[in-house]
This record gives structure tokens, sequence and C-alpha cells, in this order.
């Protein structure tokens, strides 16, 4: 059964559609499917899951504009992300590209480009560093990632998707927090076979990962 669901929230579920190939040959079946990728008819905060996707699907039907993430067959679609949401993350963004500038760091992205961790695993972070050059297979599918949490993010960067960074040996993870009781920006470092956590309410971290990158935790708040 294909569904749409909102996760942490009121729940519901699409009309039962074919699934496989004979999805594919069924218009109607196509067009409610693209229905559920279109969450302007939700107003609240919520984290819509829509089930039995194929990474065709995902491809052909995400949102251009709009963050979304595929999970092994689910697509996880968020609310549309606030305009404070966005000053932070691009100002990750433009200090990583600045530095990209001085030094090859890797190749600089901002979501919602995809990073692709595993055939049905595709993350759209809100800003990473990915190695330069061709993917290979001894090396992470990025060096950093920066997830900056929103009202219908927060558990899901913190459960399912920390989970994934870690499990692809992503070297540095940095989350930030203004919604939690303490802002604070939150650094995981890869260390032997396991992940060291840091968290900083004020201070200055700096990155292993990406040497020469560093903030003022002050900064963000000012």
């Amino acid at each position: 059964m294909a569904s749409s669901t909102e996760v942490a929230s009121s729940q519901a579920r699409a009309p039962e559609a074919p699934s496989g190939p004979d999805r594919a040959a069924d218009p109607l079946a196509m067009a409610d499917q693209e229905q559920w990728y279109d969450r302007s008819s939700i107003r609240h905060d919520a984290l819509v899951a829509i089930e039995d996707q194929t990474p065709e699907d995902f491809e052909r039907l995400a949102p251009e504009n709009a963050f979304c993430d595929y999970i092994d067959g689910v697509v996880y679609i968020p609310s549309p992300v606030s305009d404070r949401h966005q000053h932070l993350s691009g100002f990750f963004y433009h200090l990583l590209d600045g530095l990209s500038c001085e030094r090859p760091i890797g190749e600089v992205l901002r979501g919602p480009a995809v990073l692709r961790v595993g055939e049905r695993r595709k993350l759209e972070p809100d800003v990473f560093v990915r190695p330069a050059g061709p993917p290979r297979p001894d090396q992470p599918p990025a060096m950093l990632v920066i997830e900056v949490h929103s009202r219908s993010t927060r558990d899901f960067d913190l459960g399912k998707k920390l989970t994934i960074y870690r499990d692809a040996g992503i070297p540095e993870i940095w989350l930030v927090d203004e919604l939690g009781r303490d802002r604070s920006v939150i650094v995981e470092r890869k260390v032997g076979e396991g992940y060291h956590r840091e968290g900083d309410s004020e201070g200055r971290p700096s990155s292993t990962a990406i040497p020469g990158f560093w903030i003022e935790v002050s900064w963000l708040w000012e």
C-alpha cells in the first residue's frame, strides 16, 4: 500500500494505489502520487512521510525547490523552512564557500542538493562538503554535514538522519539547535569506530574535517 502520513502530528492515509510496474502504467495512480508531494494544504509544522516510493519516484517527483529525504522507500517532506532557518544555513554556506576559494576543501553544497548515501538513501542536508572529484569507495560521501533544526525536523535530524550520517562514516556532523532548552551548536566527530559529541552554547567550535573552518557561536544569536 502506498500512503502519505504526517509524522509527529495527526495521521492521514492516501487512497490505496498500485505499486511497482502497475503504478507506472496507471495514470490515476500517478496523479494521486504527484498530489502527495504537494504539501501546500498542510498549514501546521509536520513532517510528511510518503511510503512505498522507489528511487525513481523520488527523482521524478521530489520538488526541486523544497527539502525532502528518501530513506529506504519512504520520502520525508518537512514544513517549508523559515527565513531564520535560511539565514542560519546561508551563513554556514557562505563561510565554507569563502574558505573553498582560499584552499581546496571539496565541493560546498546547500540543500536541497542531494547527498547520495546509497541507492535507497538520498538525503538533503542544509549544507555539506563533498570530497572533490568522482566518488570513491574509500571515501565518505561527505566530509562535513550541517543541519539547522526546524520545528518539523528536529527529532528527525537528531534521530534517523543522524544515525544514517554516522553509519555512512561522515567525519563531522554539525547540528545547529535553537529550539532546545539551550541554544547550541552540537558537533559530532568520528573517532575510531564511534563518534564523540561536543556541545557549545557559547565558545568557538572548530572543524577537524575541514581545517580552517570555525565559528563563534554567539554570532548565530546576535
